[in-house]
């Protein structure tokens, strides 16, 4: 599998770490929830492979905010 560019990985990250929405799958069809912009940018950073759940762990940038007030 050809690797994603830098620039393209740090942008699906930042959509799906800075995001409210939600997607949903009833077998069928897909459905989001939230405002419609941000529904668009998960659905992108979804199809490039990258797991909101999973980055927002992994990042540094969240961890360095959270010892903030820890």
């Amino acid at each position: 599998m050809k690797e994603m560019d830098a620039n393209l990985q740090v942008v699906s990250e930042t959509c799906a770490v800075c995001n409210d929405a939600g997607i949903f799958s009833d077998g069928c069809s897909f459905r989001e929830t939230g405002l419609p912009t941000e529904g668009a940018v998960m659905v992108l950073a979804k199809k490039l492979g990258i797991l909101d759940k999973e980055v927002k762990r992994e990042s540094p940038l969240l961890k360095a905010f959270v010892c903030l007030f820890d």
